[in-house]
């Protein structure tokens, strides 16, 4: 089998990655473009030539759109299989991949919810849910929570506010100062707190300008990476994670550290474009297993946390317990896409 595999997004870009692994394993030839949340690769006209002399297409689904749907488009053209991987929750209904809703022929998603909605909108399409590679690798963290809290010098009763950056400098710039200033709001209320930053790979502003924000604040601010650990790791050893709309929050549930949605004048407008007018996240607003703050207010934000503080978590963990019972099967989610792709040639 010949493929050609189309992702823009950090987390797609590695979940093509690991399948093209595995089906090199198997004996099949794929054409990897791939953008890793930043620059991509290739131009159209190599990205065609690709898809003509493939068997089969495979697109993900990321917040830039470009790349993937013009792939989807060549495969129609020259009347290759196409099939296509959903993000969790909603981002099957992502307006932008409409016009080739009649073309799927294979939808992987991670989730299995919204199954009849899901068939609405791709009605020819076998509908398949697979997990997610990055779900099974959270569910059991190469670290512990005390080699974490270790790793960043954490004392004794003190609070670890992980937070995790997105790729839009608007949003980061929004959401690390309400949390800094949530921060020094709790700290003149008697909590010892410690935050702990990590930078999305596609965020286009070099760390020393951050380096520079931090300096200025009196709160204390470690930042993830090669001198420490990368943020991923970290997020097991945290007492609170605070993100916008990642997937990191998926993470931060499995290994039992509660999470606050930071949804702001920048976040809900792009929910929106990617929903179809809906500017809801299912973690926070359908599954209770995170908190939303819309708007940019520090004295929610320090409620949210101290009320998280002092409860012990327990309402966070036993909500958790309820929508992911199990652990996932590690390597199920790319095992399961090899075979469905080996069966449409």
């Amino acid at each position: 089998m010949r493929l050609t595999a189309v992702g823009y997004d950090y987390l797609q870009s590695e979940i093509i990655k690991k399948l093209t692994l595995e089906l090199e394993i198997r004996g099949h030839t794929v054409a990897v473009f791939v953008g890793n949340g930043k620059l991509f690769p290739a131009q159209a006209g190599e990205v065609e030539y690709a898809v003509a002399g493939s068997d089969v297409v495979l697109i993900t689904i990321s917040n830039r759109t470009e790349e993937e749907v013009a792939a989807g488009e060549a495969a129609a053209k020259h009347g290759k299989p196409l099939c296509l991987f959903a993000a969790a929750f909603k981002g099957y209904q992502m307006p932008a991949f409409t016009g080739l809703r009649p073309d799927i022929r294979m939808l992987f998603r991670t989730t299995g919810d919204r199954m009849e909605d899901a068939h609405k909108l791709f009605p020819n399409a076998e509908i398949l849910t697979v997990g997610d590679p990055f779900w099974e690798a959270w569910a059991s963290p190469r670290f512990s929570r005390d080699e974490v809290r270790k790793q960043f010098s954490m004392r004794e009763g003190e609070i670890l506010l992980a937070c995790a950056g997105d790729k839009y400098p608007g949003d980061n710039l929004l959401m690390i100062g309400c949390l800094l200033e949530a921060a020094e709001k709790l700290s003149g209320q008697g909590l010892k707190l410690k935050v702990v930053v990590g930078f999305h790979p596609g965020d286009p502003l070099d760390r020393r300008f951050y380096e520079s924000l931090f300096a200025r604040t009196d709160i204390p601010v470690a930042m993830t990476g090669s001198e420490t650990m990368p943020l991923g790791d970290a997020v097991v050893g945290a007492d609170v994670l605070v993100n916008t709309v990642s997937t990191i929050g998926i993470q931060a549930a499995y290994q039992s550290v509660p999470s606050i949605n930071f949804m702001s004048i920048f976040t809900r407008p792009m929910l929106k474009r990617n929903q179809g007018g809906d500017d809801t996240w299912d973690p926070c607003d359908n599954l209770g297993i995170a908190k939303a703050i819309r708007g940019s207010p520090v004295e929610e934000l320090a409620a949210v946390i101290s009320e998280y503080a002092r409860t012990g978590f327990s309402s966070f963990l036993a909500k958790r317990n309820e929508v992911f019972p199990e652990p996932f099967e590690q390597g199920k989610c790319i095992r399961l896409m090899a075979d469905a792709l080996e069966k449409l040639i």
